[in-house]
C-alpha cells in the first residue's frame, strides 16, 4: 500500500525532473491524505462494480487521477482531489480514453512474464503522472 502511493508521488517527482531514491519508495511522510483518497475511490469503484458492474467502470474511469491529484496539488482535500479527477477527465475523455487503452495494453503484455512487469507497472505510474502534469499545465522537467 505505501509502495503503491509512492510509486505515484516518485513518478510526479521523476516527471518534475527531482531526484528520487530507494528510499523515497518507503517514506510515510505525507501519506495520509492520499491514503484516504485511495481508500474512497476504492470503496465507491466496488460499489459501483456491486451495482451493475458498468458504474463501477465509470466512476474508476472519473476518478483515475484522483491519486495522483492528491501528490500533484498542494493543499489539496479529499473532496477536492476527487473533484480535481472529475475535472480533469470530463475535459479531456478522449486523450483519457487512449490513455487508459495504452496502460491496459501496456500491463497486459507486460504480465506475461516477471521482467516485463518490472519494466511496465512504473512506465503505468510515470504515464499518469505525466498525464495528469500536462492536463493542469504544471511543470514538466525537459527531455535530455
Amino acid at each position: 500500500f505505501i509502495w503503491t502511493l509512492n510509486c505515484y508521488r516518485n513518478a510526479l517527482a521523476v516527471v518534475r525532473g527531482e531526484e528520487i531514491s530507494f528510499a523515497s519508495f518507503f517514506k510515510v511522510q505525507g501519506l495520509g491524505k492520499p491514503v484516504l483518497v485511495y481508500i474512497i475511490v476504492g470503496i465507491l469503484v466496488g460499489i459501483g462494480m456491486i451495482a451493475l458492474y458498468v458504474p463501477g467502470l465509470v466512476i474508476a474511469y472519473l476518478l483515475v487521477f484522483a491519486v495522483p491529484a492528491s501528490f500533484h496539488i498542494a493543499n489539496l482535500g479529499v473532496g477536492e482531489a476527487l473533484k480535481a479527477s472529475w475535472k480533469a477527465v470530463s475535459s479531456n475523455w478522449v486523450p483519457t480514453i487512449l490513455l487508459l487503452l495504452a496502460v491496459f495494453a501496456l500491463n497486459f503484455i507486460g504480465s506475461f512474464t516477471i521482467v516485463g512487469m518490472l519494466v511496465t507497472t512504473p512506465l503505468t505510474y510515470l504515464l499518469y503522472a505525466y498525464a495528469f502534469q500536462t492536463i493542469i499545465r504544471g511543470p514538466i522537467a525537459p527531455r535530455v
